[in-house]
């Protein structure tokens, strides 16, 4: 089992709305996660990067306070599935995507068409490369984030 310091969670508008509820300090049920990406495992106080479908943007950082008990014991897909966030930092305005990505050496070559077309409810493992090539999309991610909050 690997472990990760770091997640994208997408939004879908639908079932997520970050433009008005993404609040700083509320915690949140993120539940029936439909895209469970074995063999990598959520743990308490791994670090979240908030996505949002549609509009490719991301719109905050949080962390993982606590995670279901289906979840834990690695059981098939379930609608019991979910974890618990904190929304820590808000970004104003959200970053976007550059319209067309460079190509980049991705350790998981899902991540930039997740990025690009979307998948519904997926959270995503970052590894520590696929985190350095989100902050050279988004360079604003570095700035937004500097020191003081570490994804």
């Amino acid at each position: 089992m690997q472990y990760f310091p770091r997640w994208l969670f997408q939004a879908t508008p639908d079932r997520y709305d970050l433009i008005d509820e993404f609040k700083e300090g509320e915690r949140v049920c993120w539940g029936r996660i439909t895209h469970w990406n074995k063999p990598f495992r959520l743990g308490e106080d791994q670090r979240v990067i908030f996505f949002r479908a549609g509009s490719k943007e991301f719109y905050g950082v949080g962390r993982i306070l606590s995670v279901t008990k289906c979840l834990q014991q690695e059981s098939a897909h379930t609608k019991n599935k979910g974890v618990d966030v904190l929304y820590d930092k808000r970004f104003f305005p959200p970053i976007p995507l550059p319209s067309k990505l460079p190509k980049l050496d991705w350790d998981d070559n899902r991540l930039p068409k997740l990025l690009t077309e979307g998948f519904r409810g997926t959270i995503f493992p970052l590894t520590p490369k696929d985190w350095s090539n989100l902050k050279k999309i988004c360079p604003r991610l570095r700035t937004d984030l500097l020191d003081n909050y570490t994804v």
